[in-house]
């Protein structure tokens, strides 16, 4: 019996030795992106207790390469999931991982970044709260 909301599929080939059938139930399915250094550090902000702080807005670079992973996301990596970085694309695919390292793009943090944030911010996520009137 399968867990409701999964379903299976499945695929017949046929060849000269006879039927090949392979069945696969999908299971759960992580998206991880380690970010690099740089991406780290720029969001290195002081927070005082209960304030709210605009660290900016980030766009990120996300590859499949793991190989090409700089040192902190290599231990930040083993840190959260050992040995994700060495697995085979393929691998990780069959067991449901998708694993990324992700390369600072750009980053806005200026009074206008800000703004656009508190105006989005105030409309859905912080909608009915007071964390906006204490944001720095």
């Amino acid at each position: 019996m399968k867990p409701m909301g999964q379903t299976s599929s499945s695929s017949s080939s046929v060849g000269k030795s006879g039927t090949l059938t392979v069945s696969v139930t999908p299971g759960p399915t992580d998206y991880i992106t380690f970010f690099s250094e740089e991406v780290a550090k720029s969001t290195l902000i002081e927070v005082e207790s209960n304030k709210i702080v605009y660290a900016g807005n980030l766009s990120v670079d996300m590859s499949v390469k793991l190989e090409n992973a700089d040192a902190f996301q290599k231990h930040v990596s083993n840190l959260i999931k050992p040995g994700v970085l060495e697995s085979s694309l393929g691998m990780s695919m069959l067991k449901g991982s998708y694993n990324y390292v992700g390369i600072l793009k750009n980053i806005l943090n200026d009074e206008n970044a800000k703004k656009e944030f508190k105006e989005k911010a105030s409309q859905k996520e912080l909608k009915d709260s007071t964390w906006l009137e204490d944001l720095k």
